[in-house]
């Protein structure tokens, strides 16, 4: 397969988290995640800084590198659209931006490691 070079290219990715529930117990979601193709300079500098465990800002990382998502619904079970106001609801979960900012670092480490 012949390699396409794209103005703003993205990769939809699989992002698992576990969030408590009412009971207390863990139940596992999934949903698809857009994710930015970030350039190696900054997808190098994000995983070393959380390797070194240097302070960064998981709220914004996210908002850098996440273009759209699918498979997130609201209460109704209605797909929930993309937008800024969204997202920043999403980031409001206990963790997700960890979770979602380590599921893109995972992602680009797996096509590293397949290439």
């Amino acid at each position: 397969m012949a390699f396409v070079l794209k103005k703003d290219p993205t990769f939809l990715w699989p992002v698992e988290v576990e969030l408590a529930d009412d009971s207390g117990d863990y139940v596992p979601f999934s949903f698809k995640v857009c994710y930015r193709r970030m350039t190696q300079t900054y997808a190098r500098d994000v995983a070393t800084k959380l390797n070194e465990g240097a302070e960064i800002d998981l709220d914004a990382t996210a908002r850098e590198i996440i273009a759209g998502w699918d498979e997130i619904k609201d209460d109704s079970g209605e797909d929930v659209k993309f937008t800024s106001k969204a997202l920043d609801e999403l980031l409001k979960i206990p963790t997700m931006s960890a979770e979602l900012v380590g599921a893109w670092i995972n992602a680009t480490a797996k096509v590293k490691e397949k290439n």
